[in-house]
């Protein structure tokens, strides 16, 4: 039934229904759900917090709760938190909002195997936010963070995959220490006057890019010392000063079906890279593709076909 509701708690409520409701709260969590908090519905409602530190819906250590066709907001702090614990629980059709530099429209913290389809997440700092968390799915959705922050920051988390979605921000999407991460039939779009639309950061192992389109003022993909392989990138797009870049350390990838589109000055830098690496681009594609166009000193970047080879004068 239709209700305004504030600040409810549901400690150990199972099978629960809200649905057609307004619930608010001004000093703290809007919606809040406990441990055994397990298999409730939120459907056709708005959820509303207005202070940071808080969420306008927390779950802790809940689990197989579904939240959808609602809108959950926070006029100063975060919009939806999956907390420690919490697994399994889904979040669709609905918009997510939040205010603050830092703030995060989606939270995900040391969550397990979430499930994030048809949203738009919007925040005014991240767009979502997936720290220390496991195996979590965000499809057809919008991921925007309007802040000096990335748009979706995936941190000391694993299997976090990215499909069939848009991520916008000032970095796109970050990734830093962590472990199989995905981006799938997605539009990155950086948004920073330095931006870059996917960065592979220290410490991550094992990063899958497939058929993306990669838009961005400084990088497209950014690989940095200090992360590991294996590097399974393949059939994107990009638009950036830079396509690809590797900043250091020893790698050995192969990427498929790249094509570089006009706009990008250098299509490959590989001037970091040791001399033990070993970049092979096969069918590369675009007018910005092949050995004319790359940064690569030590000669560790190989082109199969070379679409714009560097022609040597012969002699006179």
């Amino acid at each position: 039934p239709s209700a305004w509701v504030s600040a409810p708690r549901f400690p150990t409520a199972t099978a629960t229904l809200v649905s057609q409701s307004l619930v608010e709260n001004t000093s703290g969590y809007a919606a809040f759900f406990a441990a055994k908090a397990d298999g409730n519905t939120f459907d056709l409602s708005t959820v509303t917090a207005r202070v940071s530190g808080y969420s306008a819906l927390y779950l802790d250590n809940a689990s197989t709760n579904t939240f959808t066709r609602s809108y959950f907001g926070n006029a100063a702090g975060n919009g939806v938190t999956f907390g420690a614990g919490a697994s399994s629980n889904t979040l669709s059709r609905s918009t997510v909002a939040s205010s603050g530099a830092a703030a995060r429209a989606l939270s995900l913290f040391m969550a397990l195997d979430s499930y994030v389809y048809d949203s738009w997440l919007l925040g005014a700092g991240y767009g979502a936010y997936a720290e220390l968390s496991s195996r979590a799915l965000i499809l057809r959705s919008t991921v925007t963070g309007l802040g000096a922050v990335p748009g979706f920051m995936v941190a000391g988390s694993s299997g976090v995959v990215l499909r069939d979605s848009y991520a916008q921000g000032s970095d796109a999407v970050n990734v830093y220490s962590s472990t199989a991460t995905a981006v799938e039939n997605s539009n990155l779009k950086a948004t920073g006057g330095s931006g870059k639309a996917l960065q592979f950061l220290q410490g991550s192992n094992g990063l899958s890019v497939a058929s993306a389109t990669l838009t961005a003022a400084s990088v497209g993909i950014l690989i940095e010392d200090g992360s590991r392989g294996p590097l399974t990138i393949s059939s994107f797009s990009v638009t950036a000063s830079t396509g690809l870049q590797f900043t250091g350390g020893t790698q050995v990838a192969t990427v498929s079906l790249a094509g570089f589109l006009a706009g990008t000055a250098v299509n490959v830098d590989a001037s970091g890279l040791s001399g033990a690496s070993r970049v092979t681009m096969r069918d590369a594609a675009g007018g910005r593709a092949g050995t004319l166009y790359e940064t690569d000193p030590l000669g560790l970047v190989d082109w199969l076909p070379d679409a714009n080879p560097v022609i040597l004068p012969g002699p006179f």
